[in-house]
């Protein structure tokens, strides 16, 4: 069976209504532009999962891009690097980078959305704002739970900017560009969930079923959470990186963005482990906290020798994780499960 982004080209002929294949692309209620891309890569290269699977390479290439400048402006440019190879070590990241699924593309998504976001400063700046709201339309395309990780992030920075001490002229600029942003990310957006009102709205339906079914056990949840975080999503090198960086970052570094990455990894957190049925992917778009925060914690150490030795232990014990995970089939059998077979290229 070919993947749903081959749908629109196996389709489109005298008997197919060519623009409802355009809008709507994967067959079932998940946004379309990932699949859509995807088509085009197909379209060009031929149908195969080689061609489908080289979408991701174009999102992982945004990933790392947006990542750099995110890790540039909170701190700098030797912490955007840092972060860089930090979250492309992370296992839960480059194991989904193969899969044909919308979480990998969500997760790049979400990390220009947050660049462009904190580039906006408070929305002082139009072009970012319209930036921003454009970046937040086309991740509504890619999937709806964009709006549990940059949501809460966009309201954090919305009342930072009507609180923050101005003059009358300077808080109608702010409203302004608000407005814009939101307007820009609804003319993107809203076209397609209209035209799917029906597939969407069983869709959040179904989650509500979720959320109000859902018996709630702190101490269930905080072991899923650990056990995930550990064994699928960071391995238990960068985890083990992970707690040690969080003290360090809160007590010894000074950044204006603190309660801004707090936002960008606990409030989806605290969300997503709400819903009954639930999936380590499902919080991969907070890995990139994670690994700036790390990155900062690194570059906070003074000793440049200290710093090459640890760096030297991180990359190496990194690399031979990759490569373990990637090539040996017991490895990749328990961390990313039956999955793997459902949805890997390789």
């Amino acid at each position: 069976t070919l993947f749903p982004s081959t749908t629109l080209f196996r389709s489109i002929d005298p008997g197919h209504n060519i623009l409802y294949d355009l809008l709507k692309a994967d067959p079932t209620h998940w946004p379309p532009l990932f699949y859509f891309i995807s088509s085009l890569f197909n379209l060009i290269f031929g149908i195969s999962y080689v061609s489908s699977g080289m979408i991701n390479l174009l999102f992982f290439l945004l990933l790392l891009i947006s990542l750099y400048f995110t890790g540039k402006k909170i701190r700098s440019a030797h912490v955007g690097i840092l972060s860089c190879i930090i979250v492309s070590l992370y296992p839960m990241i480059y194991g989904h980078s193969r899969f044909f699924q919308l979480d990998f593309a969500l997760t790049s998504m979400v990390v220009l959305s947050i660049y462009c976001l904190i580039s906006a400063d408070k929305f002082k700046s139009l072009y970012w704002s319209i930036l921003f709201g454009a970046s937040a339309g086309l991740a509504m395309l890619v999937k709806w739970s964009y709006v549990l990780f940059v949501g809460p992030l966009f309201a954090y920075e919305v009342a930072s900017a009507l609180l923050a001490g101005h003059k009358k002229r300077e808080l109608f600029l702010k409203l302004r560009n608000v407005s814009i942003c939101l307007v820009v990310a609804s003319v993107i957006a809203l076209p397609w969930y209209a035209f799917m009102y029906d597939k969407t709205s069983n869709t959040f339906q179904y989650l509500g079923m979720a959320i109000s079914d859902y018996t709630y056990n702190p101490i269930k949840e905080l072991v899923f959470l650990l056990l995930n975080i550990n064994n699928e999503m960071l391995s238990f090198l960068f985890f083990l990186l992970l707690v040690v960086s969080m003290p360090v970052y809160y007590a010894k570094i000074k950044s204006r963005f603190k309660p801004f990455m707090t936002i960008w990894y606990l409030i989806p957190i605290i969300l997503i482990i709400n819903i009954k049925w639930k999936q380590s992917r499902y919080l991969m778009p907070i890995l990139p906290s994670f690994a700036i925060i790390s990155a900062m914690a690194i570059d906070y150490f003074k000793g440049q020798r200290f710093k090459a030795v640890l760096l030297f232990f991180i990359i190496g014990l990194g690399l031979m994780q990759f490569f373990n995970v990637s090539f040996s089939e017991q490895k990749k059998s328990s961390i990313f499960g039956n999955e793997r077979e459902r949805f890997s290229f390789f």
